[in-house]
């Protein structure tokens, strides 16, 4: 069946939360499934008023050929309820697989929405979480950041026509950076603002400490300063989670966002240097050459060999629409980033001597010199083990934890 309709639940806790949303109908990127790895759109409406009891409905939406997920999150679905918002029931839009919503995977997708729909995080709440975490970097980044929240330098909610995604936008150098957000009230969007207000920092930093000629900083090190800012984020919610549950959304949440920004990129690195070397050799390259390539490494960083995850065929034409291979060797560059924002991290949480103040001079130094030099200079010579041995070290320490978590569970 493409479309079912599960029973019912009275779940006060859950629809409080949702009550304390501002819009009537939400749509954000989706549900991060912290069982497949992947992101399944949703919707929801809510009561326009608060109900005397909290009704809770699923209407699972299943794949067709007609049903696709841009229709979806059009709501162009010829299917459609016609549910608009009432004041007795809130309805949650899962986008499920093809042809039947709600197979295992399906129902893992619903407990997920639910566990995470239950942790609502309004934006007042998110920006203190953000400002309590940077606070290891000094009362002035604090209260610079506090004065860009406090005067709009965010555009907070998703609306009709707005941009996807998040941004941050740093062109307009006598005035301020500008952010792009699309703040739907999950963790997630905690940590999406603390990573763009990174970026914000230190184009903020960087234009007040460089000339207009040399403020523009090198995507080398573009990413550093934002997953910093994930890091202590982290680090700060972890310590002050309420129960085991709440640490176990942080810590999921963590590692998915390290396989993708590290691992991943990695992988995706290895794929773009093995096929300019081919080309230096005189090999002429096909998009069949390529798709074997890519099966090769794709199935070797998973583990199909072994077992571990098997890699469909289908998953062996995902290069040709990565946008960022035709930004030649970006990939490499983001996990670098991602490496030395976690050494800077470990360094500053540990309180190393002056570990603080050379990463707030990297990021007040704009393109002022090499990028490499720069990193260096602040303390990680990302020439050496040592940052992505600190980035495994820190997937490692979250899985540890998500075991012993587990186990405590069972126990």
């Amino acid at each position: 069946m493409n479309n079912i309709r599960v029973s019912s639940m009275l779940i006060p806790a859950l629809c409080a939360s949702l009550l304390a949303s501002t819009v009537a109908l939400a749509e954000d990127n989706g549900i991060p499934s912290f069982v497949e790895g992947n992101r399944a759109p949703k919707g929801y409406a809510r009561p326009k008023n608060d109900p005397a009891k909290y009704r809770l409905d699923f209407f699972f939406h299943g794949r067709s050929e007609n049903l696709t997920e841009l229709n979806f999150i059009s709501g162009k679905t010829p299917d459609s309820p016609t549910m608009p918002p009432d004041d007795k029931r809130f309805v949650v839009f899962p986008y499920g697989r093809y042809c039947n919503a709600n197979k295992f995977a399906g129902e893992i997708d619903t407990f997920e929405i639910l566990d995470q729909m239950k942790r609502e995080y309004p934006i007042d709440e998110g920006k203190k979480l953000m400002l309590e975490a940077v606070k290891p970097l000094g009362e002035d980044y604090v209260k610079a950041m506090r004065e860009g929240l406090e005067h709009r330098w965010m555009d907070v909610y998703p609306r009709p026509r707005k941009l996807s995604g998040a941004h941050m936008a740093g062109a307009a150098y006598d005035v301020h950076p500008y952010l792009l957000i699309n703040y739907t009230g999950n963790y997630e969007s905690v940590s999406t603002i603390a990573h763009e207000w990174g970026h914000a920092m230190h184009t903020y930093l960087s234009n007040r400490g460089q000339p207009f000629v040399t403020s523009r900083y090198p995507i080398f090190i573009a990413e550093i300063a934002s997953t910093l800012n994930e890091a202590l984020l982290l680090d700060h919610v972890l310590k002050t989670a309420k129960d085991d549950d709440e640490r176990l959304l942080y810590l999921g949440s963590a590692l998915e966002t390290l396989r993708g920004t590290f691992y991943r990129q990695v992988m995706l690195a290895e794929f773009e240097r093995e096929a300019h070397a081919r080309v230096d050799k005189g090999e002429a390259m096909t998009g069949d050459k390529l798709t074997k390539i890519y099966a090769e490494i794709i199935r070797k960083y998973h583990g199909d060999a072994q077992g571990v995850v098997k890699i469909d065929d289908l998953y062996s034409i995902e290069w040709a629409y990565i946008p960022h291979f035709y930004n030649a060797f970006y990939v490499f560059q983001y996990a670098t980033s991602v490496s030395a924002g976690s050494l800077f991290a470990d360094d500053i949480l540990s309180g190393k001597p002056g570990a603080r103040e050379k990463y707030l001079k990297l990021i007040s130094s704009g393109g002022s010199d090499y990028p490499y030099e720069l990193v260096k200079a602040a303390g990680v010579d990302l020439a050496t083990a040592a940052p992505y041995d600190a980035v495994a070290r820190r997937m490692n320490k979250i899985m540890d934890e998500m075991e012993a978590l587990v186990a405590k569970r069972k126990g």
